[in-house]
């Protein structure tokens, strides 16, 4: 009975830890995604190309914005449609203009 008691126990404070640690999660903003990558001098390694950490760069094909995270060695990547009152970037055809 102790045993079963202990185990009792024990098996709920590993549940009510659970809700915890998922509320320490960030918040994604709605059609972002992060994904994990690796950082190799200075840099995000993001399929063949390199974007220095802090930094974002514009893509047309596929069509996204992606900004490497230093802290957390991950890229954040914004697809279509932009956010809303996004203005064009220039007269060139990458991340928001190709997304019409």
């Amino acid at each position: 009975m102790l045993k079963e008691a202990l185990f009792l126990g024990l098996l709920l404070s590993m549940i009510a830890e659970v809700p915890a640690s998922l509320a320490v999660k960030k918040q994604k903003k709605p059609g972002s995604i992060d994904v994990p990558v690796q950082s190799e001098s200075g840099n995000c390694k993001y399929h063949d190309k390199r974007i220095p950490h802090d930094s974002i760069r514009f893509y047309e094909d596929p069509c996204e914005v992606v900004f490497c995270n230093r802290d957390a060695n991950e890229v954040t990547i914004k697809g279509c449609p932009p956010p809303k009152n996004t203005a064009p970037k220039g007269t060139g055809k990458q991340w928001p203009n190709c997304c019409r």
